[in-house]
């Protein structure tokens, strides 16, 4: 067994590099401690001791994931005009990469989505990290009037979140991008900018 380096964000940053192969190698539901023990060649004590549980474990790999699908986010997000059509072409986009990426699909493969949705759905890490990445764009909209002020970011993050697990576990026969398109200016935009925008909006559809 290999010696367990001292520093323990390095030893962190191990374990979970060893649970991202696993949950490849094996698939999300079949992975043990002890597959991601081996992996890092460490003993299962240690996985525990420095990182907790599985959950834990798959919920830094989202944490994980999630930070490199949003530096690519922003760059997309970034061309858009108003802060509606960002919004819009963002869950499409999220909604598209996630379909297209090995490493985000793993975590909503069929047999993994009830312990992704669990973790993700009840988890304010995964909350605030989104919060912290839409808080740049949120604030300034709300400042020039184009998003409801009474909105908090971490609400309108939280929300948007759970449209996006929705959409990708749950189409509901809307699975064509024009169709989501449709749905998310109908609904989501609506409920997220001002009432005199929302007639604006409106008229512009």
């Amino acid at each position: 067994m290999a010696q367990a380096p001292p520093d323990n964000d390095r030893m962190r940053q191990r374990l979970v590099d060893a649970a991202e192969v696993c949950f490849h190698r094996h698939g999300l539901a079949k992975t043990t401690i002890e597959d991601i023990a081996s992996e890092a060649l460490v003993s299962r004590s240690t996985v525990y001791r420095h990182v907790g549980d599985r959950d834990e474990l798959l919920l830094e790999v989202l944490l994980r994931a999630a930070d490199r699908f949003f530096d690519r986010l922003h760059k997309r997000v970034t061309t858009e005009s108003t802060i509606s059509a960002a919004l819009v072409d963002g869950v499409l986009y999220t909604l598209a990469s996630v379909r297209r990426d090995d490493d985000l699909m793993l975590l909503f493969a069929p047999e993994a989505i009830g312990y992704t949705t669990r973790i993700a759905g009840s988890s304010e890490a995964i909350f605030s990290r989104t919060a912290e990445r839409l808080r740049p764009m949120i604030e300034p909209a709300q400042a020039a009037g184009e998003m409801r002020a009474d909105l908090t970011v971490e609400e309108i993050a939280q929300w948007l979140t759970r449209i996006v697990f929705s959409l990708l576990m749950l189409p509901g026969g809307i699975d064509s991008p024009d169709q989501v398109r449709d749905q998310l200016e109908r609904f989501l935009i609506p409920a997220l900018v001002p009432d005199d925008r929302v007639r604006v909006l409106t008229r512009d559809l």
